[in-house]
């Protein structure tokens, strides 16, 4: 509880605290919460039956880590086909087929899924939406 507590005050009150002092409304009475909104709380609601993916979800046998280590590997970078068990080597503007993404994937997926429950709680101060994104939080980060 005392993790969740220490999360919250973290990572989602700087987020209220930078809308609150941000000014939603230019002066031309454009007003961006409202417009968003309906997105954004489409986007959250989704999200609230999402369960945690960390990098425990999947692992690449070529990481030198174990089962809990974050694993990438760059874009452009090949086996070397005459030294297979050598270092890779660069090809530019070629992907790798057998790229390994699931970690990249996984963390692109957390920065969505929290960001838009964050989101919604600021507009909506619904707490589902932070103890959900702080579900996710925990999963990764504790």
């Amino acid at each position: 509880m005392i993790f969740r507590l220490i999360l919250y005050v973290c990572l989602v009150v700087p987020f209220v605290l930078v809308v609150k002092n941000t000014h939603a409304k230019s002066l031309d009475g454009f007003d961006l919460i409202a417009i968003e909104k309906p997105r954004v709380l489409g986007k959250a609601n989704s999200y609230l039956s999402e369960e945690p993916r960390t990098v425990t979800f999947s692992y690449c046998e070529r990481s030198a880590g174990g089962r809990h280590d974050y694993y990438s590997e760059g874009d452009y970078w090949w086996p070397d086909p005459e030294n297979p068990e050598g270092p890779f080597i660069r090809r530019d503007g070629e992907t790798y087929p057998e790229l390994f993404l699931d970690h990249r994937q996984a963390m692109i997926r957390l920065s969505e899924i929290v960001g838009t429950l964050t989101s919604a709680y600021i507009v909506t101060k619904d707490e589902q939406y932070a103890t959900h994104a702080v579900k996710h939080l925990e999963a990764w980060f504790v």
